[in-house]
């Protein structure tokens, strides 16, 4: 074998040939990813440009179908949870205020236009800035109205999963995540 690599194949991207990527006889694997306005594709390889260099790779995967079955759940969670978990030892605000945010949560996930919307009117990217700041909220809340122990807990353990379920969703339109094929 010789250390020159050679392309096997080529792989045409958008049917104009205007985006092409070289599949190599030692690359196993050709993955390709959307750039992060979901119009691009691009291929990452030791010998492309790196991330730095090209459009930034997300680990945005969650869609807002998924993240609409993840709202869902979660509302059943903030309305149920505090009961199961005796919550409102150190304030009765803190059973309440899980109640009311679960009611929020069906009322805003019923308007977000998303797959399980019901009348779409929200737009999927003011849902993620309504999520944020309940995120901001809880996070907050055990301080602002002097939750302690669980019921602290409880809010900030809510707080973190609602950055991370942000921060896993794309911003762009639909449900587009980064795409990969395998040659």
């Amino acid at each position: 074998m010789s250390s020159e690599r050679r392309p096997s194949s080529t792989i045409d991207i958008d049917g104009e040939g205007s985006h092409r990527a070289m599949v190599q006889q030692e690359l196993q694997i050709l993955v390709l990813f959307y750039d992060q306005g979901g119009t691009h594709l691009f291929a990452k390889d030791d010998d492309l440009p790196h991330e730095s260099e090209n459009s930034s790779m997300t680990i945005r995967f969650l869609t807002p179908t998924l993240h609409g079955l993840v709202d869902y759940l979660a509302a059943a969670g903030l309305l149920t949870m505090p009961f199961i978990l005796g919550l409102g030892n150190s304030a009765p605000l803190a059973k309440w205020l899980a109640v009311g945010s679960g009611v929020a949560v069906v009322i805003y996930s019923l308007l977000t236009d998303y797959r399980y919307g019901a009348f779409r009117i929200l737009p999927f990217r003011k849902h993620l800035a309504v999520d944020t700041l309940a995120a901001v909220v809880f996070a907050l809340a055990p301080s602002v109205f002097g939750f302690h122990g669980l019921d602290a807990w409880y809010y900030w353990a809510n707080s973190a999963a609602l950055f991370l379920v942000v921060g896993l969703s794309p911003t762009g339109k639909g449900d587009s995540v980064p795409t990969i094929a395998h040659a």
